[in-house]
């Protein structure tokens, strides 16, 4: 697989239809997001910029090497905790995120962080990874594994999930959060410390209390009782998010 010449985005493409790769498979093992890549793979977006284009190649050429180290990293990430390796200090999972191992044995993730109110600036450049980073801060939240998936941060603007409760979360804490694969989109648990979903229009954290299939709605639930519930489209959202730490 190392001699695959791949010269242009035709030729990429063929070798994803080729191995029946899906956008959410590539993106669980790149840093590319699930709706960039499904723009590509549909052909929307007619000209990646190189940095894609090479992340791809890339994965493309390795592929079958990934296959056969894929038991083995996924061991090594699902493990609680690591022992204290002076030679392991930064680790990152195949989704980008990277994990700095302190002498101690502690683990901190560094992610990109949102501030809610730069969500219309995200909008524009999500779809590129590279300015992504570019444009948007990182912090690093305290955790106990290397996880796979994609994380982010994000802060919190407004009360709207600030009822009093132990689990809520009030205006300016900082949240680190899980991406829920779109594949999983069929029912929505409870969480403890809810949801956060990006829109079309918007950026939300919420609760989802419920799920028309049928009709493709959602309803989004505040914890502030001063707040109302109120629907929305299934279609107009582009990721979700699941809110697994809070800082304040």
């Amino acid at each position: 697989m190392n001699d695959l010449e791949l010269n242009n985005l035709e030729e990429i493409l063929k070798e994803i239809e080729k191995r029946g790769l899906t956008a959410y498979k590539i993106s669980q093992e790149t840093s590319l997001t699930e709706a960039g890549l499904g723009k590509i793979i549909n052909r929307i977006t007619k000209k990646p910029n190189k940095a894609t284009l090479e992340i791809l190649k890339s994965y493309l050429t390795n592929y079958d090497t990934k296959i056969n180290l894929s038991i083995k990293k996924d061991e090594f990430e699902n493990q609680v905790s690591i022992s204290n390796d002076d030679t392991i200090d930064v680790l990152q999972n195949n989704n980008g995120n990277t994990y700095y191992i302190k002498d101690d044995g502690s683990i901190e993730i560094e992610v990109i962080n949102l501030p809610f109110p730069a969500y219309a600036s995200y909008l524009e450049v999500f779809t590129d990874e590279r300015q992504v980073v570019e444009e948007f801060n990182k912090t690093k939240f305290a955790v106990d594994k290397i996880g796979k998936g994609y994380y982010m941060s994000f802060d919190i603007k407004g009360d709207s999930m600030n009822g009093g409760g132990i689990d809520d979360t009030p205006d300016g804490a900082k949240v680190l959060a899980r991406e829920l694969g779109r594949h999983l989109w069929q029912s929505f648990r409870n969480e403890k410390y809810g949801y956060i979903l990006m829109t079309k229009n918007n950026i939300y954290h919420k609760d989802i209390i419920d799920f028309d299939t049928e009709k493709g709605i959602l309803t989004l639930h505040s914890r502030n009782p001063i707040c109302k519930d109120f629907p929305i489209s299934i279609n107009d959202v582009y990721r979700i998010f699941y809110v697994i730490k809070r800082t304040f």
